[in-house]
């Protein structure tokens, strides 16, 4: 718990709105719930006479943040398409932002939280950015222990160095460019907040008093 001091120190930025909204979307997907850690294509089934959806294939299932859940799902939607294209590609299949902003509404309204603030819908995509790279780094480790287990006959190495270089190395650059580009109008907005002790923002994101 945070003693007085603590308290005080942090009074400042909840008047921020950026970090309100980043506050508020790591509280919702940093939740700890069961998740299935394997959201693609071919683990969800949908039955148009039943009109209902069912989840498959629970082997990687147990307790984590939704957010990994999630990131799993947009991950998987290049993964999927790479069974017809033979290629990964992020570029092309990733869901966009605007995309994942009107998922995650409709997926947080069906947990009874209802999201309109676009700043919190921004931050949402924004701190899965960092869930990304979870996902893909763990199919890498994932098929390099398969590729010395396994005695199927599939290219484990193959596909781990598919998900390392297309995979990993893309949402990393799109994390890093998402850290960049927040960096300045974050700074700004802060020093907005502290009023006439600053003298200016710098390009990279500095604040001068």
């Amino acid at each position: 718990a945070l003693n007085s001091h603590g308290e005080e120190l942090l009074q400042p930025f909840a008047r921020i709105p950026w970090s309100r909204a980043k506050s508020t979307a790591r509280e919702l997907l940093y939740e700890q719930r069961f998740c299935h850690l394997d959201l693609q294509a071919g683990n969800i089934m949908y039955s148009q006479a039943d009109n209902d959806v069912l989840f498959i294939d629970f082997e990687n299932a147990g307790p984590g943040c939704v957010g990994l859940d999630i990131a799993t799902y947009f991950n998987g939607v290049p993964e999927s398409f790479s069974a017809l294209d033979e290629a990964l590609d992020v570029e092309r299949y990733c869901p966009s932002t605007r995309e994942q902003q009107r998922w995650l509404q409709m997926y947080l309204e069906g947990r009874g939280k209802d999201v309109k603030d676009s700043s919190v819908l921004d931050a949402l995509v924004e701190e899965l950015l960092a869930f990304t790279l979870l996902v893909e780094i763990r199919w890498v480790i994932w098929a390099v222990v398969k590729a010395g287990l396994s005695t199927c006959d599939y290219d484990y190495l193959g596909y781990a160095a598919t998900r390392f270089a297309k995979g990993y190395m893309e949402y990393k650059e799109r994390y890093l460019k998402g850290l960049s580009g927040s960096r300045l109008s974050k700074a700004s907005s802060f020093a907005s907040s502290l009023g006439d002790s600053v003298t200016r923002v710098n390009d990279k994101g500095c604040i001068h008093m």
